[in-house]
């Protein structure tokens, strides 16, 4: 009969032919795995038995990666390195890459100025900041104040009782911020036994806001009067505030104080007068 399989039985096909064992078998292992063919084709291999489970593989953290630059003519290449086995038979291995870094990519190019989230005008010198209440930057001044001085000051002599602006400080609107000024200055003021001058500080005009003072001393020949910033106790937030962009004048004024007035003389040479400005935070 020829060898392969029939289907003449109702429950099972029914095979005939020959079994063949490869030589190379081994025999002890008293098992193995036959393939049978529909045509008579013989096949047979040793049986594979599935054994117990083993401790699984650890992976260290620690990567070993060496950084090729992009044309470097090295492939690209990845090991595990065994490192230990621990208490639980587990193997340790660590992993090794060499990998190419990308290539440059094209020059980019940014601007700011034109920047969609970038408000106000950008003008020299101003610096980005936050707008207020906004996710947006605004363009500001910088507030940074600066020092300003007479070009000239008076000598002057006068009847009792005068009141007279001894020189003036100019500020022009340059400033783009709220601001104050701070006052320094000094005078000696000479006049009689019943002299007494006191050194004023005005803002704005010749009768404006008093921005610093120094208290004059009655006498013939008091000490000098020193000119002190600020402005009198109880005055109002506004006093001595100048607004963004608004020039100013600052007055130096030696105001005569004393209720029996005599006459009295000031002098350029023993006279100072400087402003600055502070900005209003």
């Amino acid at each position: 009969m020829a060898a392969g399989w029939t289907t003449n039985d109702a429950n099972y096909y029914i095979w005939t032919g020959d079994i063949r064992i490869p030589k190379t078998f081994d025999a002890a292992s008293q098992a193995a795995v036959i393939m049978l063919g529909p045509s008579g084709g013989v096949a047979q291999i040793p049986a594979l038995v599935q054994g117990d489970a083993g401790a699984p593989a650890l992976i260290d953290s620690t990567i070993n990666l060496t950084a090729l630059a992009y044309d470097d003519p090295t492939a690209d290449s990845a090991s595990f390195a065994y490192l230990s086995t621990d208490s639980n038979g587990s193997p340790t291995y660590r992993l090794s890459l060499t990998l190419h870094k990308g290539a440059p990519g094209a020059t980019g190019t940014s601007s700011i100025l034109s920047a969609s989230d970038v408000t106000g005008t950008a003008t020299d010198g101003y610096l980005l900041s936050k707008a207020v209440g906004t996710s947006q930057a605004t363009w500001i001044a910088p507030k940074v104040g600066g020092q300003y001085w007479p070009a000239t000051i008076a000598t002057t002599t006068g009847t009792a009782g005068q009141s007279r602006t001894l020189c003036s400080v100019s500020i022009s609107p340059a400033p783009a911020f709220d601001y104050r000024v701070r006052v320094h200055g000094q005078s000696v003021i000479t006049g009689t036994a019943n002299t007494q001058v006191d050194l004023i500080a005005r803002i704005g005009s010749e009768s404006g806001d008093i921005v610093g003072r120094g208290f004059g001393v009655a006498g013939a020949a008091p000490p000098p009067t020193v000119l002190v910033s600020g402005v009198p106790a109880g005055s109002a937030s506004s006093v001595g505030k100048v607004n963004a962009n608004t020039a100013t004048t600052v007055y130096l004024r030696a105001e005569q104080q004393a209720s029996t007035t005599d006459a009295y003389t000031t002098s350029s040479s023993t006279t100072t007068f400087m402003v600055e400005v502070v900005p209003v935070p």
